[in-house]
């Protein structure tokens, strides 16, 4: 229903009907605007009702510029302080995982608090140094708050920092984002008057570093009594902040006191000329006696601090819509629109796991650069200029984003300074990655235009593709079958000194994915995580049949798509090394896995990056990556004579037209083995070893190189 809002029919021709706001009403004489769309398709009303809904939200936003209330600024400043006090929250609970939690970190975490105090009393452009305006009255608060000279000092270099940096006060689609999830009207107005709640907002979750990271994580009734404290802290702040609608004359007393914290004290009246109200201006003495509002202030009901913390509430003081809650939790409606594409592609078993999480990155990604760079979060509002700029944004982004749990919470200007420290080389993301990208924005812009509130028709993502210069087959070198053979003269196949070291020459071998795995790529054909995520029960002996490997959906993995479901006979090759008596004594310690060893609890990174990282040096000697490996396979297979539909049942590939795909089915297992006859046997020179684990995996351990077992270390000395 909520597509068809503003949109009727009248006889056979569509009409767009919207209810004026009571200025415009009362200017008019009149309660709605009703204009003929002169259209009968339904469509293209939606697509028009939509326009003119975007276009009708800026002309009556800017000609009724209500003014945001106390109770708004209060729910302003609750809200701004418990999104941020949860992502610090988080990075402290990431930091004391990965053991970097530190002294170091809350004394950035007190410098930055100071910075944000700065700019929340004196504007962004606020100085600390000694010249500078009102410097020494701020610095005398900060020193009566606990701060020292030398935590002063240092908020001073940072808010230079953020000054130099161009991060310098808040974001304005963030400000009309929060401003709109309290019920007011986003105006230049109203969003000035936020700006110094929201500084003083961020400058309090980052002050309480110390009881942030002093506190017992594992202690939920300390966790909520701290929430409770920061909340009546904020409402009390925000309140006495704001004097920003009609003053109640009241007498000023004669001689200012600071007010009492709100924890020690249920009722407390601040001041006027407090200096601890955040935004406020400041006062001459001679301004002393200037009546404002002295509101007193009590512990919230709960239901008013429900309203505050952004829990719907029938009682809340600020109106409060559905949309609004989830657009404030970082669901506005590009990030719907996109987990809507997500749950129908899954429903569908169109998308695996991996394609969710892909599609799910940019389009939060997207959101986020919108919203933040160019002030959108309507598709409607969408134009082709800001598909060019985030195109641009995505060639300088480095090119290890996304691999760190903290990028999803970094801002796009954090984003953009982290790229700038790298490298030129490590800058830009690849062409096919960036491709990958765009067809996912596109599925995006399809869905919203079905959806009826999607943008125009000039916007195409698809514009913005890079366009390969090559032929598939050209792309990527085919390696040579003496790369093969001096990749598998590699210690960790003939000898080396120790697990730890797989490419010291030595004179163990140990059984392991880094031994089996390269082989199942070059002898099978399979993919890098087809082969690392293989459970034992994927590897099938029975009788009359030939041993086989059944590549399919595991506990573990996916598969690419659904043509990469199939079964291999196991290469003769593979058998004598002793995968088969390898697969026994890893089921007969209790694994489920083919290779625990590429497993860690505490990471999501793919199996075969662990593996590629114990293979590094010898893949670059040989000049042959894993992927290679496969190429090879195909290649070496064509040139003797295997026919392409056998090649294609092989590698996973789906048949070419109706004959090969739909009429025939896969190549049997013993087609299969006279195929595989035809490979060089690369690995003669291997001798078959008494079957050797490595010691934490008979021991059943967690991986000794994941941060997971890092953790339990420390327990396990004491």
């Amino acid at each position: 229903m909520g597509l068809w809002v503003n949109l009727e029919r009248r006889g056979a021709v569509y009409h767009w009907r919207r209810r004026l706001p009571p200025a415009f009403a009362r200017a008019h004489g009149r309660i709605q605007l009703r204009l003929s769309l002169r259209t009968k398709e339904p469509g293209e009303a939606r697509y028009l009702a939509a326009q003119l809904d975007a276009e009708a939200q800026i002309v009556f936003r800017q000609a009724d510029p209500a003014v945001v209330t106390r109770e708004q600024l209060a729910g302003v400043f609750a809200r701004a302080l418990e999104a941020h006090r949860r992502k610090l929250e988080t990075l402290c609970a990431l930091e004391r995982q990965d053991g970097t939690l530190s002294e170091r970190v809350r004394e950035e975490e007190e410098a930055l608090g100071i910075a944000y105090r700065a700019m929340a009393r004196l504007g962004p452009n606020a100085r600390l140094g000694p010249d500078a305006r009102l410097t020494p009255d701020l610095r005398a608060q900060l020193a009566a708050e606990g701060h020292a000279p030398a935590a002063i000092k240092a908020g001073a270099a940072a808010l230079a920092a953020l000054q130099e940096a161009g991060l310098a006060g808040a974001s304005r689609a963030r400000l009309a984002e929060l401003l709109g999830a309290v019920g007011a009207e986003p105006t230049p107005g109203n969003v000035a008057r936020a700006e110094p709640i929201y500084l003083r907002a961020i400058a309090q979750a980052l002050l309480g570093a110390r009881e942030r990271h002093d506190r017992d994580p594992s202690d939920p009734a300390d966790l909520a009594d701290h929430f409770a404290q920061d909340l009546a802290d904020a409402l009390a702040r925000s309140h006495a902040a704001s004097a920003m609608t009609a003053p109640v004359p009241v007498p000023a007393p004669a001689a200012p006191e600071p007010a009492p914290p709100v924890a020690s004290a249920p009722v407390a009246v601040p001041e006027p000329a407090a200096a601890s109200a955040p935004g406020a201006a400041q006062r001459r003495p001679e301004q002393a006696a200037v009546p404002v509002s002295a509101p007193v202030l009590r512990p919230p009901a709960p239901a008013q601090a429900a309203a505050a913390a952004g829990t719907p509430s029938t009682t809340a003081s600020a109106p409060e819509s559905a949309p609004a809650a989830r657009s404030e939790a970082g669901e506005g409606e590009i990030s719907r629109v996109g987990e809507s594409l997500v749950s129908r592609n899954v429903q569908d078993k169109r998308w695996n796991a991996k394609t969710q999480r892909q599609a799910r990155m940019i389009f939060a990604l997207f959101a986020r650069f919108l919203a933040e760079t160019e002030g959108i979060v309507s598709m409607t509002a969408l134009r082709q200029e800001h598909l060019d700029r985030f195109d641009a944004f995505l060639r300088e982004v480095h090119r290890d984003f996304g691999k760190s749990g903290r990028d999803a919470a970094r801002s796009i200007a954090e984003i953009r300074r982290i790229s700038r420290a790298k490298p030129v080389e490590k800058r830009g993301l690849e062409p096919g990655t960036r491709n990958r990208h765009l067809t996912f924005l596109g599925q995006l812009v399809a869905s919203a235009r079905r959806a009826g509130h999607g943008p125009g028709p000039e916007v195409n993502p698809g514009a913005f593709r890079v366009v390969q210069k090559k032929r598939g087959r050209d792309q990527r070198e085919k390696p040579k079958l003496a790369q093969a053979e001096a990749f598998f003269a590699s210690p960790v196949f003939v000898g080396c000194g120790d697990w730890r070291t797989p490419d010291a020459p030595g004179e163990r071998i140990f059984h392991r994915a880094a031994y089996f795995g390269p082989m199942l790529a070059y002898y099978q054909g399979m993919r890098r995580e087809e082969y690392c995520g293989l459970a034992v029960a994927d590897l099938v002996v029975e009788d009359g049949m030939p041993p086989h490997v059944m590549v399919r959906p595991n506990a573990f993995r996916g598969l690419k798509n659904l043509q990469s479901e199939r079964t291999l006979a196991l290469h003769p090759e593979l058998v004598r090394l002793g995968l088969l008596d390898y697969a026994a004594a890893i089921a007969a310690h209790g694994h489920e896995r083919l290779f625990p060893d590429l497993y860690s609890p505490s990471t999501r990174s793919p199996l075969g990056e662990r593996l590629y990282d114990e293979l590094a040096p010898a893949f670059r000697r040989a000049g042959i990556t894993p992927h290679q490996a496969r190429h090879l396979f195909g290649n070496v297979l064509k040139q003797r004579r295997v026919a392409a539909e056998i090649r294609a049942d092989l590698l996973g590939h789906g048949g070419a037209d109706e004959t090969t795909e739909r009429y025939c089915d896969a190549a049997e297992l013993g087609l299969q083995l006279e195929a595989l006859a035809k490979l060089p046997v690369v690995t003669a020179h291997l001798e078959p070893r008494p079957i050797t684990l490595l010691p934490w995996v008979e021991k059943g351990e967690v991986a000794p190189w994941s941060r997971a077992s890092r953790a339990v270390r420390p327990s396990r000395r004491a």
